[in-house]
């Protein structure tokens, strides 16, 4: 209310503040109520920042991890797929930002099943991980963690 009030409706600031409620509810389990805020925050962002702006990227993301939770796997594909595209424009394709997004998009692939089209990507973000943050960073391990786990799934 205050970053409508003083910024306006239509200001960056504003749609991060959008984008922080749409997390605190997600993060509560109010998915119903946190969609419409990441829709509305993506679409700020967009108008504000532009289609190919790191905040885009990062509310397609945010956006995208919902519809995964929620199962429309699909919607979250399309997303997620967007923002590796901006990361890997904007920010590089060795940046922290490129590396979450292939990890995000590489547990879409493998919780679809899709093993084969995982691996490259979690491979690759772990490259990346490991380079721009170190091996014992929590992000690194998290990602050497996922691949572990799909390398386990297509043992089986």
């Amino acid at each position: 209310a205050i970053a409508e009030k003083t910024e306006g409706p239509e200001h960056p600031s504003t749609g991060t503040s959008i984008n922080n409620l749409a997390g605190l509810l997600y993060a509560q389990g109010d998915y119903d109520g946190a969609n419409p805020l990441y829709t509305r925050a993506l679409a700020l962002a967009e108008k504000t920042e532009g289609p190919e702006h790191p905040s885009t990227g990062i509310s397609l993301n945010n956006l995208a991890g919902l519809l995964y939770t929620q199962g429309d796997y699909d919607g979250a594909k399309l997303l997620y797929t967007r923002a590796l595209a901006i990361a890997e424009k904007i920010e590089g394709p060795e940046h922290p930002s490129t590396g979450r997004c292939l990890n995000n998009l590489a547990g879409l692939l493998s919780a679809q099943g899709d093993y084969d089209g995982a691996k490259p990507l979690y491979t690759r973000a772990l490259a990346i991980t490991e380079k721009a943050l170190g091996p014992k960073h929590p992000n690194t391990e998290g990602v050497r963690n996922n691949l572990a786990r799909l390398k386990g799934k297509m043992r089986s």
